[in-house]
């Protein structure tokens, strides 16, 4: 995975507290060296306490699948969830209260109503 911090995203992440500051990250998802998820994530703020975090996940390789089907792993549920516990602990100590994700898919990508909750480290 290749983290691009500071990226300034044209997605609209929905944040609008007027006391707030906002975080842009941008990563992408390789598999043997071919570029399969692209994640662009929008980290909202009150005053240094993150409170908010959202996901726009773009599948860009047929290995993605479209929809989580069956009883096997999940892909997409999995990296959001590594990368999410990652920004949980960058952030430990460092939370406004009870800190929410949601992960937003692009098309094609369909399905996966469980991508959101709480962000903790051990998700």
């Amino acid at each position: 995975m290749t983290d691009h911090r500071d990226h300034r995203s044209d997605r609209d992440f929905g944040f609008v507290a007027a006391d707030t500051h906002f975080g842009y990250r941008h990563y992408e998802v390789d598999a043997n060296g071919i570029l399969v998820l692209r994640l662009e994530m929008g980290l909202e703020y009150v005053g240094n306490d993150l409170c908010d975090v959202a996901i726009f996940v773009t599948k860009l390789h047929e290995d993605v699948p479209y929809q989580h089907v069956g009883e096997g792993d999940d892909v997409v549920k999995k990296i959001d969830r590594l990368l999410l516990s990652s920004v949980a602990l960058e952030h430990d100590g460092r939370l406004a209260g009870i800190a929410e994700w949601e992960g937003i898919l692009d098309t094609p990508l369909i399905g996966r109503c469980y991508l959101h909750g709480e962000l903790r480290f051990d998700m």
